[in-house]
């Protein structure tokens, strides 16, 4: 029972609470917070077993996030059976691993920060990164772009502005404008051919 470590005093006091409330003493934590059962009737007539929690000094208004796992399982009763002393020190025992791996964490993260500080600054350097892409001819610097003379953009560029490339030979004509040109024959008047219309010379 729970009761078994308590002094003789408040041995008897929770001898009394069972008696006439019918609070059981579960468990105490080591925050000294008590942990009671009791069972009621409800509106069918069945027995239901209740929970709670005496906290000290605010034994209505507490933080329910300050209790342990455990006995916060115990009281939603998502856990049927109260925690045993084994139970809590297991759990004791995982929460310290626990601190200790975020303690090295927190530890590498502080010495990654103090050389990168060392080295004046605490990222990648984007200015310097874009400025080297810049350089290298990725990107629109606003300069000329590596390589010597603007090439395809005007050779000695007149008039100020962008010069423009310099035109090819120009397509030939379409077949139609073609026959218009060259007229009927090869060696005709000239005029043009138009269907329906041509009509063979006379002598």
């Amino acid at each position: 029972m729970a009761t078994k470590g308590l002094p003789p005093l408040q041995r008897a006091l929770e001898f009394l609470r069972k008696r006439f409330t019918g609070q059981e003493l579960v468990g105490i934590d080591r925050a000294g917070n008590k942990y009671y059962r009791w069972s009621e009737k409800n509106d069918f007539g069945e027995a239901v077993e209740k929970r709670r929690v005496s906290v000290p000094g605010a034994d209505v208004l507490y933080e329910p996030t300050r209790l342990p796992p455990e006995w916060r399982a115990w009281l939603t009763k998502t856990r049927a059976a109260a925690p045993t002393a084994e139970d809590m020190e297991r759990a004791e025992q995982r929460a310290a691993a626990l601190a200790a791996r975020v303690a090295a964490i927190e530890a590498r993260e502080a010495a990654r920060r103090f050389r990168a500080s060392a080295l004046g600054r605490e990222g990648p350097d984007l200015a310097s990164f874009t400025s080297q892409l810049g350089a290298a001819g990725y990107g629109d610097t606003g300069g000329a772009k590596p390589g010597g003379s603007s090439g395809r953009d005007g050779g000695g560029g007149g008039g100020g502005g962008m010069g423009r490339q310099q035109a090819g030979p120009a397509p030939p004509p379409p077949p139609q404008q073609q026959q218009q040109q060259s007229g009927v024959g090869g060696g005709g008047s000239g005029a043009p051919f138009q269907p329906g219309v041509w009509e063979p010379r006379k002598n």
